[in-house]
């Protein structure tokens, strides 16, 4: 994961303490790529994505939203576990593109 984050110029911000496959980083990185400071083509978002997020994330998420003990937990894996539904069909509706550097 490190070298596709330094491929496309992303490094790890001063201070920050959080591996790079953590949950949270890993949500910020795909933030970043499309639409922010290192926004991206679709196809490396989506190359990103199905590469470091899709295999285990929806999991995750599901997996919070069973948070006995914290409300907030639940409500946060619910969201996730949404949003990355929605993004898995909707890199599911176009094909993968090329790759690029």
């Amino acid at each position: 994961m490190r070298e596709d984050l330094w491929a496309r110029g992303i490094e790890r911000a001063e201070g920050q303490v959080e591996a790079e496959d953590h949950a949270a980083v890993l949500c910020e990185i795909m933030a970043g790529l499309a639409g922010g400071p290192s926004a991206t083509a679709a196809g490396l978002q989506q190359q990103f994505f199905q590469r470091h997020l899709a295999p285990w994330i929806g999991r995750f998420f599901a997996d919070l939203e069973r948070a006995d003990s914290a409300d907030f937990y639940r409500q946060a894996g619910k969201v996730g576990r949404l949003f990355m539904e929605i993004e898995t069909k909707t890199f599911a509706r176009r094909p993968e593109r090329a790759r690029e550097p």
